[in-house]
């Protein structure tokens, strides 16, 4: 267990439950909105069309995943046509990427690591 230092949005989350003045929250409603325009995540900002293939790709592995058993990149690869035309690379970064989201759990069996839905 690692104790990482928290975000400056994380912390003003955090200030922000606790707050009750209206004037303070409009402040720190403000600061949490120019954090997330300085990230680039404007919540007005359209996806680029990479960023919707990758949408629908991830879409197609969690469907796909939803009424199967765990699986490894490479039998993904294989068996979802969504990912047919797609590099190793490519399929084991969104993958983790749905790792991280909580949507996907990989499991390592002798080395070999299989992923399966949440």
């Amino acid at each position: 267990m690692t104790n990482k230092k928290p975000t400056k949005k994380e912390m003003f989350n955090q200030i922000l439950a606790h707050t009750v003045d209206e004037a303070e929250k409009a402040f720190i409603l403000h600061e949490i909105e120019l954090l997330d325009k300085k990230a680039g995540k404007s919540a007005d900002k359209p996806l680029t069309k990479e960023q919707e293939e990758n949408v629908k790709i991830k879409n197609a592995i969690v469907d796909f995943l939803d009424g199967h058993e765990p699986m490894t990149i490479g039998s993904m690869i294989k068996e979802i046509p969504a990912c047919a035309n797609y590099s190793t690379s490519k399929i084991s970064s969104l993958v983790r990427q749905l790792k991280v989201d909580g949507t996907v759990v990989r499991t390592e069996v002798k080395g070999v690591a299989y992923f399966a839905l949440a």
